[in-house]
């Protein structure tokens, strides 16, 4: 009788330690499960921020490459500033006195950079995304871990695309000063030179 009830006990601590097993395995997989949730999903928030960020990359090589053909154009209306200062000075020198009412405001016309300059501009070819995480997930049977380095490796690329916006935004504002420069060092000599014309 003894026996038997010790044996019961025996049996009674066994069932009891198999039910505690089974409810801490089951917690570590409901909180793994979790774990691996909130990671998927903050994965997949990353990716649509990531997305946005390319498209600011895009936009911002686009604009540089805008801003480069305005550099230029930029460059030629300071040349033919310049040449017409120094036709100005021939046509002095020359010692012609005639007045060109007409021509004058038309020399300054062809001076000046048009609309349509800025319209003709051409597009730089956006690059070819890099960005190629692996995708996986839940019915993969993909680890919370796995996920983890994952997610690290969308943030490097990340902060590798966000490196590169910053280097493109200080070298457009080195182009938008160097514009302005010589915009105004043009424009000052155009009126010189309007100036100029109207006393011959």
């Amino acid at each position: 009788m003894q026996l038997q009830q010790q044996q019961q006990k025996t049996k009674n601590k066994e069932h009891t330690q198999d039910e505690i097993d089974l409810e801490i395995q089951e917690h570590i997989k409901k909180v793994e499960q979790e774990n691996f949730d909130i990671v998927v999903h903050q994965r997949e928030k990353l990716k649509e921020a990531h997305k946005k960020q390319k498209q600011t990359t895009q936009d911002l090589l686009k604009q540089g490459e805008q801003l480069s053909n305005i550099s230029k154009t930029a460059g030629r209306i300071y040349k033919k500033s310049k040449e017409g200062e120094k036709t100005t000075e021939d046509i002095k020198r020359e010692g012609r006195f005639f007045k060109f009412p007409k021509i004058f405001t038309k020399i300054k016309e062809i001076f000046k950079p048009k609309d349509k300059v800025l319209e003709n501009i051409n597009k730089k070819k956006e690059k070819k995304s890099e960005y190629k995480p692996s995708e996986l997930d839940s019915k993969t049977g993909a680890t919370t871990d796995d996920n983890l380095k994952l997610l690290l490796g969308d943030l490097r690329q990340m902060r590798k695309e966000a490196e590169f916006q910053n280097k493109e935004i200080n070298k457009q504002k080195v182009d938008i000063n160097h514009i302005s420069k010589v915009s105004k060092e043009s424009e000052h000599i155009m009126s010189k030179t309007t100036q100029e014309l109207r006393k011959i």
